[in-house]
């Protein structure tokens, strides 16, 4: 075979092993990537878990405090401060309805 020929083969061996390469190092890549957004997805679900078990307590406490379970309801001049009070909660579960109607 003639030199040019062996040169020609040996450039597309050569190029096929970069590609090769290439297809692993974004294969790895990938992986990492994956397991990287599995370990998040794991983080959000224990976030999110806290911040329901926190909006839970603090609607119970602001309740209690301003008389929300009373048969007689929460007094007027109350009313204010019991919708001040409850505006985190509303707004942590009002945050956790949008994320689980985006998903």
């Amino acid at each position: 075979m003639p030199r040019v020929a062996l040169r020609a083969i040996a450039k597309q061996e050569d190029a096929l092993k970069d590609c090769a390469y290439r297809v692993r190092y974004a294969g790895n890549c990938l992986r990492e990537l994956d397991r990287q957004c599995a370990a998040l997805r794991a983080r959000v679900e224990k976030l999110e878990a806290a911040l329901r078990e926190c909006a839970d307590d603090l609607e119970a406490e602001v309740r209690a405090t301003h008389g929300a379970d009373h048969p007689d309801g929460i007094h007027p001049s109350q009313l204010h401060k019991y919708e001040r009070d409850m505006q985190p909660v509303d707004r942590a579960r009002a945050l956790m309805e949008k994320k689980h109607g985006a998903a």
